[in-house]
């Protein structure tokens, strides 16, 4: 759609009907994934034409914007807002650092122009990039690495782990506007650059993730409306 907002759908159904089943083949079918044989989601088996009309229009779009499927649950990321915990949801589909803060450093070091470096030295140095980036603020083989690429931004390690946890501060909460403008901004653009991709989300066990709380109800609303537009 050329729209300003997307559609958005609740699928309601007893337990054990096929909820999960359904949303999870609407995900395979929109990103298409490939078997090890050769096929794919859309063509494993026959459709109807109509059908195949409207994957080749949204194939054709995709290969233009690109494409995203988010897929999981929101108990799978506890936290006490559900914007950040859907924030954990979508850096992990992008394959970013789960964590806000870390992800910050990950988009100033791509910014900056020194990840590739940083990966080199960490991991010429028999260590896990991802795990040294999880400790921030305490790992000196990824403090040196930075000062080897950036010798001026710090006296010495010390100085520099204290500009970090000012720079990518701890957080559990966010607010709808930061977060609308963090998926616009940052995170999108790391991987699509100026363009939105075709996307898909898919939360699953939401009725769950509500219980009988109204006010969760209620932030799962909100968080529906401004994923929609």
């Amino acid at each position: 759609y050329n729209s300003t907002e997307q559609p958005g759908f609740w699928v309601s159904g007893f337990y054990g009907s096929g909820k999960s089943h359904l949303v999870k083949m609407a995900g395979y079918l929109w990103s298409n994934c490939e078997f090890p044989n050769g096929t794919t989601a859309r063509n494993i088996k026959p459709l109807p034409q109509d059908i195949k009309d409207l994957f080749t229009e949204i194939d054709r779009k995709q290969h233009i914007q690109g494409k995203l499927t988010i897929a999981g649950t929101l108990r799978d990321f506890p936290s006490k807002d559900i914007y950040y915990s859907f924030l954990q949801l979508l850096l992990n589909s992008l394959g970013y650092p789960q964590q806000y803060h870390h992800f910050k450093f990950v988009y100033w070091a791509k910014k900056e122009g020194i990840y590739d470096g940083l990966k080199a030295i960490i991991e010429s140095a028999g260590r896990n990039f991802s795990k040294e980036i999880e400790n921030l603020f305490v790992s000196s083989v990824l403090s040196k690495a930075v000062l080897q690429l950036m010798p001026d931004i710090a006296e010495n390690e010390m100085k520099l782990k204290d500009l970090f946890k000012v720079q990518f501060p701890r957080m559990e909460t966010i607010g709808r506007l930061e977060f609308v403008n963090t998926i616009k901004d940052e995170i999108l653009p790391l991987s699509f650059g100026e363009k939105i991709p075709c996307t898909i989300i898919i939360l699953d066990e939401v009725q769950q993730f509500i219980g009988n709380d109204a006010n969760i109800a209620f932030d799962v609303q909100c968080l529906a409306e401004d994923l929609c537009s």
